[in-house]
């Protein structure tokens, strides 16, 4: 009777590890299988309207809804990620050059960020804070 017991636990329990290895194997690709199956559940009552129209043919249905896929949900993503990301170069190149041309100090001492004072701080702590960057980095 304990002998079965000990058995099923061990059992539970490998079971419990073989399933948490298969999901570790599997993590890097669960976003992409989401994504497969959200563009399926969404595009599988056209292919097959356009499989009754192309009279049967799955090949050329097939071709045809993966070229709209494309056209219609590929392409728009790739060209707003790389839009998006040449914006934040352009952001960050324009960052450095009002960094490099403004004394950083000169800002701070000014009081400028007293108008934007979101996280409550005043111009003699972030002054602190820029002295204090500046001597750990030197």
């Amino acid at each position: 009777m304990k002998n079965e017991y000990l058995s099923k636990a061990f059992l539970i329990i490998l079971l419990v590890a073989v399933m948490y290895a298969v999901y570790k194997v599997f993590e890097p690709f669960l976003t992409v299988i989401l994504a497969a199956a959200i563009l399926v559940t969404i595009f599988y009552t056209p292919y097959e309207q356009l499989l009754k129209f192309v009279r049967g043919r799955k090949a050329i249905a097939s071709f045809i809804m993966c070229f709209l896929i494309v056209l219609l949900v590929i392409w728009p993503v790739v060209n707003f990620i790389t839009y998006t990301a040449q914006r934040s170069i352009d952001a960050y190149a324009v960052t450095v050059d009002f960094f490099e041309s403004k004394d950083v100090e000169g800002i701070v001492k000014s009081g400028i960020f007293n108008k934007f004072n979101v996280l409550g701080l005043d111009s003699e702590t972030i002054k602190k804070a820029t002295v204090l960057k500046r001597t750990k980095t030197q």
